[in-house]
């Protein structure tokens, strides 16, 4: 009977401890403020998020700050004003006593001047040699500084480390050998208490039809940026392709969670959430798996407690291509608290979707969801937004941006220190004329962005991270290029330009010259920048001009402008750079140039009907045709736009047409309805700046 006594109250001793575990904290962006410009006074930081218990702590750099327990969604903490003096920016963690609780995820906070454009980046490409497929940012040796991790394929899969020094580049560390099928994902965590940052890698293993299982590799770190040899695996769902980490059943213990897009499964395609609850010991528990039952392909997810339930959630990426169009939506997961989650709901996108972010973009309380959207063959791509409700549900979506590319990865941040948060999406560019980018969508604060910016990157850039690389308070980006075989790192510079890029925004004759484009450089920095050359510099830089008012040197807040010009001897899509030489440590810095050049005169380029009683037809009016340079062809003429059918194009272009020669187009208006009518005649040819384009207007009467 006493044993029995006693196992009963060892059983109820355990019970309620597991009861009384705290979560491991989960920290949402943004922080609140965002950043301070250096020298601010004393000032109360938010932090916003789930799992925060009584006695959670925010950390600055690993330095624990007075903290007030508001709920557990919010904290605050007072910054002294010496941490903010100088420009900077500090990793922001919060910490929660035990039994459980532990170190939460890191969020940036940084500390420089606000700027309204980012200063320029420059890139610079770590190649392994091989096919890099993901990239992870952590600080893996404890020194204070990001550090990179990422996997690639080099006859045989394999970790390497790239350790920070703090001024935006980076050194090899060590490398580990990998036994996997193809490694596509990788994230970090202290997964066994010890208080240094781990690594999980996960490996989708599908060599063939159906898939089998994938699997997650743990590598538990050292905390001097080496990782202990044999790794531990763990079975996942069916063609793992993301991975994340996490504290999804409240227990105190770091969890994964992956994406499975398993297309390959029979004759349903399966897409799952798998779960690995993890022990707290560097082990992990079998997955428990929730399925997406709308989705078409579960690339990606985002994590964070949309309902405030103090429950984790999940935001599925869903991407569907196949010709002619990309289909999407995303589906949101509301979690029970156990590793599992209740039925999706779907909102629809525009377009395929590839990542998805979470984070209070209007400043309302709320988390929101920004989505990549791809229109891969045709259509426009950039972000999907959808604000939050507060409850679990998301309101209609608001598209921005817009490029003839297919975005891949997102990712959120303060990008030029005005407090408000602002997107970042890597691009595959899908056409010859189109190049590779990282874009950058500044936000407005309500939740609306501005016109996108755009940085050039490498060739199939895919994971994107964040940080602040070389210290300055600015954050910085790395992207895993696929194709060009390394992680491109484009860290941020002091000198920032009113243009990311310039492209003359219409078509120019041969022969002829652009109006100038002024790009305005400014010092956004504390110390003054000494200016060298600023040349035209790339494969087209015969075709562009530049002329500058900047001289040697800028004192901080202090701009000058450099006024380009296109002009064209030969047709096309013509490029080149701006490059500009000085000395803020990022040696010669560049701004892309685009020009598209014809052969092609209209004479007149638009033709104006004005009114025309509904029912007839016009008299006609005539275009004609010059061909300024060599013999070209013609291919197709046709009427499109927004009422095509209300005008007529005739023509006397025969297939080709002789240099110096020409023809005309002749148009008549029949409008079918009253009111303004519009449509344009689409010219395709070899001229040059092809579709060639006759803008037609007229009223119905």
């Amino acid at each position: 009977m006493r044993s029995a006594y006693l196992f009963f109250m060892v059983l109820c001793v355990s019970v309620a401890s597991l009861a009384q575990s705290n979560p491991v904290p989960f920290v949402s962006q943004p922080l609140d403020p965002a950043s301070v410009s250096p020298g601010a006074h004393e000032f109360t930081l938010t932090v916003n998020g789930t799992g925060f218990v009584s006695g959670s702590v925010v950390q600055w750099n690993r330095t624990r700050l007075a903290t007030t327990f508001i709920n557990g969604k919010e904290l605050t903490a007072a910054v002294p004003a010496a941490e903010v003096a100088v420009a900077g920016a500090a990793e922001i963690t919060v910490v929660s006593p035990s039994p459980g609780g532990g170190t939460s995820n890191t969020e940036w906070f940084e500390i420089a001047t606000p700027i309204r454009t980012p200063g320029l980046f420059t890139r610079t490409d770590y190649s392994p040699g091989a096919l890099v497929q993901a990239v992870f940012s952590g600080d893996f040796n404890g020194d204070g500084i990001p550090d990179l991790a990422e996997v690639y394929d080099d006859n045989g899969n394999t970790l390497a480390i790239l350790l920070g020094q703090g001024d935006g580049t980076f050194v090899s560390g060590a490398k580990y050998p990998i036994t996997a099928d193809f490694l596509i994902s990788l994230t970090g965590g202290d997964f066994n208490g010890d208080g240094k940052l781990d690594l999980a890698l996960v490996d989708q293993d599908c060599p063939t039809v159906p898939c089998a299982s994938g699997e997650v590799t743990i590598l538990l770190g050292k905390g001097d940026g080496t990782f202990e040899k044999g790794a531990a695996t763990y079975a996942t769902g069916q063609s793992p392709w993301f991975i994340a980490a996490a504290d999804f059943n409240g227990d105190g213990k770091l969890d994964l969670a992956t994406a499975n897009l398993c297309t390959n499964c029979g004759d349903e395609p399966l897409n799952a959430i798998s779960v690995l609850l993890g022990n707290g010991d560097g082990t992990f528990q079998p997955p428990i798996e929730t399925v997406l039952q709308n989705a078409s392909a579960a690339y990606q997810f985002a994590v964070g407690d949309l309902n405030g339930d103090g429950k984790l959630d999940v935001v599925a990426a869903d991407y569907y291509c196949g010709q002619p169009i990309c289909t999407g939506e995303i589906s949101v997961l509301l979690g029970k608290g156990d590793g599992t989650f209740q039925p999706s709901t779907e909102y629809i996108t525009d377009g395929g979707v590839t990542s998805v972010v979470i984070a209070d973009l209007n400043g309302d309380g709320h988390l929101d969801v920004a989505a990549a959207e791809s229109g891969m063959f045709f259509g426009q791509s950039g972000a999907g937004v959808f604000l939050g409700n507060g409850d679990g549900t998301l309101q209609k979506r608001a598209d921005y941006g817009g490029a003839e590319t297919t975005p891949w990865s997102i990712a959120a941040g303060d990008f030029n220190d005005d407090g408000r948060i602002d997107l970042a999406i890597t691009n595959w560019g899908e056409l010859t004329t189109i190049t590779s980018s990282v874009s950058l969508l500044l936000g407005n604060g309500d939740g609306s962005f501005q016109p996108q910016l755009s940085y050039p990157i490498g060739v199939v850039p895919q994971s994107l991270v964040t940080g602040d690389f070389n210290r300055d308070g600015r954050l910085d980006m790395a992207s895993a290029d696929y194709n060009g075989s390394a992680v491109s790192v484009l860290v941020g510079s002091v000198l920032a330009a009113s243009n990311s890029s310039v492209n003359f925004p219409v078509t120019i004759l041969i022969g002829a010259s652009s109006q100038p484009e002024p790009v305005i450089l400014t010092n956004v920095g504390p110390q003054t920048v000494h200016l060298g050359s600023i040349t035209i510099t790339g494969a087209d830089q015969a075709y562009f001009t530049q002329n500058n008012n900047c001289g040697t040197s800028l004192t901080p807040g202090k701009s000058c402008t450099a006024n380009l010009t296109f002009s064209p001897q030969s047709i096309g899509v013509l490029t080149a750079n701006l490059t500009i030489a000085d000395n803020t440590g990022q040696g010669q810095q560049t701004i892309p140039l685009g020009g598209v050049a014809t052969q092609v005169r209209l004479s007149p380029a638009s033709l104006s009907f004005g009114s025309q009683a509904v029912g007839t037809t016009s008299n006609a009016q005539v275009v004609t045709l010059t061909n300024l340079g060599a013999q070209f062809s013609f291919y197709e003429f046709s009427v499109g736009g927004v009422d095509p059918h209300d005008f007529s194009e005739t023509h006397t272009c025969t297939r080709l047409l002789a240099a110096r020669g020409t023809c005309t187009i002749t148009v008549t208006f029949t409008p079918r309805a009253m009111g303004s009518r519009s449509a344009t005649v689409y010219i395709h040819d070899g001229g040059g700046g092809s579709p060639q384009q006759i803008a037609l207007s007229g009223t119905g009467t």
